[in-house]
Protein backbone atom coordinates (compact mmCIF):
# COMPACT_ATOMS: atom_id res chain seq x y z
CA UNK A 1 0.00 0.00 0.00
CA UNK A 2 1.75 3.55 -0.41
CA UNK A 3 2.80 5.15 2.54
CA UNK A 4 0.34 8.15 1.68
CA UNK A 5 -2.63 5.62 2.32
CA UNK A 6 -1.10 4.63 5.40
CA UNK A 7 -1.77 8.06 7.53
CA UNK A 8 -4.81 9.35 8.54
CA UNK A 9 -7.02 11.06 11.15
CA UNK A 10 -7.42 7.84 13.22
CA UNK A 11 -3.26 7.53 13.69
CA UNK A 12 -4.36 10.40 16.54
CA UNK A 13 -6.91 7.91 18.58
CA UNK A 14 -6.11 4.56 17.52
CA UNK A 15 -4.39 2.05 20.35
CA UNK A 16 -0.96 0.97 18.26
CA UNK A 17 0.88 -2.44 18.25
CA UNK A 18 4.25 -2.73 17.59
CA UNK A 19 6.15 -5.94 17.42
CA UNK A 20 9.87 -6.02 17.57
CA UNK A 21 12.43 -8.45 17.22
CA UNK A 22 15.06 -9.26 20.04
CA UNK A 23 17.34 -6.81 18.97
CA UNK A 24 14.41 -4.30 19.17
CA UNK A 25 14.22 -4.26 15.32
CA UNK A 26 9.95 -3.49 14.32
CA UNK A 27 8.85 -6.83 12.32
CA UNK A 28 4.84 -5.90 12.83
CA UNK A 29 2.24 -3.48 13.61
CA UNK A 30 -1.66 -3.16 13.68
CA UNK A 31 -3.99 -0.71 15.39
CA UNK A 32 -7.38 -0.31 16.74
CA UNK A 33 -9.74 2.01 16.48
CA UNK A 34 -12.28 3.22 18.96
CA UNK A 35 -14.67 2.07 16.64
CA UNK A 36 -13.84 -1.36 16.91
CA UNK A 37 -11.93 -1.43 13.50
CA UNK A 38 -8.71 -3.55 13.42
CA UNK A 39 -6.48 -2.21 10.66
CA UNK A 40 -2.88 -1.31 9.42
CA UNK A 41 -1.78 -4.90 9.86
CA UNK A 42 1.30 -5.72 8.49
CA UNK A 43 4.47 -8.22 9.27
CA UNK A 44 7.76 -7.92 7.42
CA UNK A 45 8.33 -10.09 4.82
CA UNK A 46 10.97 -12.03 6.35
CA UNK A 47 8.75 -12.88 9.46
CA UNK A 48 5.68 -13.92 7.87
CA UNK A 49 4.69 -17.53 8.54
CA UNK A 50 6.33 -17.09 12.34
CA UNK A 51 3.33 -16.37 14.64
CA UNK A 52 3.92 -12.70 14.30
CA UNK A 53 0.58 -11.73 12.65
CA UNK A 54 -1.23 -14.09 14.99
CA UNK A 55 0.41 -12.59 18.06
CA UNK A 56 -0.43 -8.91 16.96
CA UNK A 57 -3.96 -9.82 16.33
CA UNK A 58 -4.56 -11.83 19.81
CA UNK A 59 -2.93 -8.72 21.71
CA UNK A 60 -5.51 -6.18 19.68
CA UNK A 61 -8.64 -8.65 20.53
CA UNK A 62 -7.63 -8.77 23.82
CA UNK A 63 -7.51 -5.22 24.14
CA UNK A 64 -10.59 -4.60 22.56
CA UNK A 65 -12.55 -7.07 25.08
CA UNK A 66 -10.49 -5.39 27.57
CA UNK A 67 -12.19 -1.92 26.64
CA UNK A 68 -15.72 -3.88 26.38
CA UNK A 69 -16.20 -4.29 23.27
CA UNK A 70 -19.03 -7.05 21.93
CA UNK A 71 -16.85 -7.14 18.67
CA UNK A 72 -14.59 -6.20 16.16
CA UNK A 73 -14.06 -5.65 13.00
CA UNK A 74 -11.74 -5.02 9.86
CA UNK A 75 -11.09 -4.89 6.08
CA UNK A 76 -9.27 -7.63 4.93
CA UNK A 77 -7.42 -7.73 1.88
CA UNK A 78 -9.00 -10.96 -0.11
CA UNK A 79 -5.57 -12.31 -0.09
CA UNK A 80 -5.23 -12.61 3.68
CA UNK A 81 -9.03 -13.73 4.79
CA UNK A 82 -7.93 -16.90 5.25
CA UNK A 83 -5.05 -15.63 7.95
CA UNK A 84 -8.45 -13.98 9.66
CA UNK A 85 -10.52 -16.87 9.28
CA UNK A 86 -8.12 -18.78 10.89
CA UNK A 87 -8.18 -16.37 14.00
CA UNK A 88 -12.11 -16.51 14.32
CA UNK A 89 -13.39 -13.47 11.84
CA UNK A 90 -16.38 -14.15 9.60
CA UNK A 91 -16.38 -12.22 5.77
CA UNK A 92 -19.73 -10.25 5.71
CA UNK A 93 -20.92 -8.70 2.86
CA UNK A 94 -19.46 -8.20 -0.87
CA UNK A 95 -15.73 -7.67 -1.88
CA UNK A 96 -15.15 -4.01 -2.11
CA UNK A 97 -12.34 -1.33 -3.59
CA UNK A 98 -10.19 0.09 -0.69
CA UNK A 99 -6.96 1.99 -2.74
CA UNK A 100 -6.87 0.05 -5.63
CA UNK A 101 -6.72 -3.19 -3.65
CA UNK A 102 -9.67 -6.00 -3.40
CA UNK A 103 -11.38 -6.10 0.41
CA UNK A 104 -13.93 -7.80 2.34
CA UNK A 105 -14.95 -6.81 5.61
CA UNK A 106 -14.70 -9.41 8.58
CA UNK A 107 -15.87 -9.69 12.09
CA UNK A 108 -15.28 -11.38 15.02
CA UNK A 109 -17.61 -11.56 18.45
CA UNK A 110 -15.79 -11.19 21.51
CA UNK A 111 -17.26 -13.60 23.99
CA UNK A 112 -17.63 -12.98 28.01
CA UNK A 113 -14.58 -12.75 30.30
CA UNK A 114 -14.36 -13.76 34.09
CA UNK A 115 -18.31 -14.52 33.61
CA UNK A 116 -18.84 -10.92 32.63
CA UNK A 117 -20.69 -9.78 30.08
CA UNK A 118 -18.41 -7.82 27.36
CA UNK A 119 -19.45 -4.53 25.86
CA UNK A 120 -19.86 -2.82 29.82
CA UNK A 121 -18.44 0.32 28.37
CA UNK A 122 -21.23 0.17 25.43
CA UNK A 123 -18.59 0.79 22.81
CA UNK A 124 -20.64 0.28 19.44
CA UNK A 125 -19.56 -1.45 16.36
CA UNK A 126 -18.97 0.45 13.65
CA UNK A 127 -21.81 -0.06 10.96
CA UNK A 128 -21.53 -1.97 7.88
CA UNK A 129 -20.26 -0.22 5.70
CA UNK A 130 -17.05 -0.74 4.03
CA UNK A 131 -15.63 2.65 4.28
Amino acid sequence: MPEHEEWDAADLTALHVLAVATNREPVGTGRLEPCGKIGRVAVRREWRGTGVGGEIMRHLVNQATELGFEAVYLHAQTNATGFYRRLGFRAEGPVFDEVGIPHVRMRLGIERRNGNETGRHQHKEHPLDPR
